[in-house]
């Protein structure tokens, strides 16, 4: 703040200091200007008393003082007095014609009124045609460049070929977690905590294009590399504790039976997976500008809502019914989708489902698990 005030200070003070100097200048500038007037209006009454026949209606008084003023103003920049008054002469001269035109274009006006009404409506109406049509061209550049600006910029082959190999990443962590047991054999016990594996696809491909722009499977390879890794951690934790047994034992002498609490070592297996969402990646990731571009492909889901799968265009029930199986009439179903179903037992809070259909928190709507 010192340093700013000072800064401040010593601004103003040679603001001061400078305009205390020209101070002399500006008021020869201001006098200057008033002889200017002052000199005009002398010249256009001298006009007025020496042809009294060129004082007309108010408009044409007007444009000969203009014209004065002009002839005066070129004579004055060449300089001389000498000069100013031969321009005065000329001044008086062009007035005097400027009001002989001025008479004859009101005569004009007077004998062919309808003619000169149809020339302004034609030109008013090209003026307002032409307006319309820049402003019509402006606002379809503005339409298109906001489509353009808010739509996926990568082909759309390319995006679903980056989303399946993500997919196929999560579908080898899934495996890698089912396997578990058999990988890791010799405990007595296996605990499970685990998130749910999967994620939204347009979160995924509104960071890659505000990240790369454009992207291909292979240039995008990397990036989803590391997503992944700080999506998905799995931790695999070992424990051991000291359990009792009750064990009985028969003394062979006396047949008395006897038991004990033996101790002994029970092993556990700890296997924790955590989903970080995609949302939160991003706004570690990218610049402030970019995490804007990528709240906006979100919002707009990169104008290609269906490219990963969903419902119909208009948001209504679908009826297209080109991937189902009809055998004499009847569906025997798409034994395919059981198994997507069977291995979704055991999911609790029902994610990724409905952050697919873009809410935020837990919602318990069956259409987002069929869909």
């Amino acid at each position: 703040l010192a340093e700013r005030g000072a800064k401040y200070g010593a601004r103003k003070v040679k603001e001061g200091y400078r305009s205390h100097k020209l101070k002399p200048y500006r008021a020869a500038a201001k006098a200057e200007k008033a002889a200017f007037k002052a000199n005009v209006d002398f010249q256009y009454h001298k006009a007025l008393h020496d042809n009294p026949q060129i004082a007309g209606n108010p408009l044409s008084r007007f444009m000969q003082k203009q014209q004065i003023k002009r002839q005066y103003a070129k004579a004055a920049r060449k300089g001389g007095a000498k000069t100013a008054q031969k321009a005065a002469e000329n001044t008086r001269k062009a007035a005097k014609k400027t009001a002989e035109e001025t008479k004859k274009a009101i005569a004009f006006v007077g004998r062919h009124p309808a003619g000169v009404c149809i020339a302004v409506a034609a030109l008013l109406l090209f003026i307002m045609v032409s307006a319309g049509l820049s402003s019509c061209g402006s606002m379809f550049s503005g339409l298109m460049n906001g489509i353009l600006g808010t739509s996926y910029t990568s082909e759309d082959s390319d995006l679903v070929a980056t989303e399946n190999n993500y997919a196929a990443k999560e579908a080898e962590l899934q495996q890698q977690i089912d396997n578990i047991e058999s990988t890791h054999p010799g405990y007595d016990e296996y605990r499970y905590d685990l998130d749910s594996i999967g994620h939204n696809p347009h979160e995924l491909a509104s960071y890659l294009t505000a990240l790369l722009q454009t992207y291909t499977p292979q240039s995008a390879q990397a990036e989803l590399n590391r997503v992944f890794a700080m999506q998905y951690t799995l931790t695999l934790t070992e424990e051991t504790e000291i359990r009792y047994r009750t064990e009985t034992s028969t003394d062979p002498e006396t047949g008395e039976t006897t038991t004990e609490e033996v101790p002994y070592e029970y092993h556990i297996l700890n296997v924790k997976l955590t989903n970080k969402p995609i949302s939160e990646i991003a706004e570690e990731l990218l610049t402030p500008e970019q995490l804007e571009m990528y709240r906006v492909y979100l919002e707009t889901s990169g104008n290609k809502p269906l490219i990963f799968g969903g419902g119909s265009p208009d948001m209504g029930a679908s009826e297209d019914l080109s991937g189902v199986q009809l055998v004499n009439g009847t569906r025997p179903g798409n034994t395919a989708v059981v198994d997507l179903a069977k291995r979704q037992v055991g999911n609790v809070g029902g994610r990724p489902f409905w952050s697919w259909y873009g809410f935020n928190s837990r919602v318990e709507w069956c259409a987002c698990f069929v869909s």
